[in-house]
């Protein structure tokens, strides 16, 4: 998640629910959606 557009607090929150990996939808969808 470190490699994408999102803001520090959203990377924040994305580690604090634990997650270190995106999904195949979400490495697909989340350029496209952060446009």
């Amino acid at each position: 998640f470190e490699d994408t557009a999102i803001s520090p607090l959203s990377l924040k929150g994305v580690k604090t629910a634990g997650y270190d990996k995106m999904t195949v939808v979400q490495e697909a969808t989340l350029p496209i959606i952060l446009k």
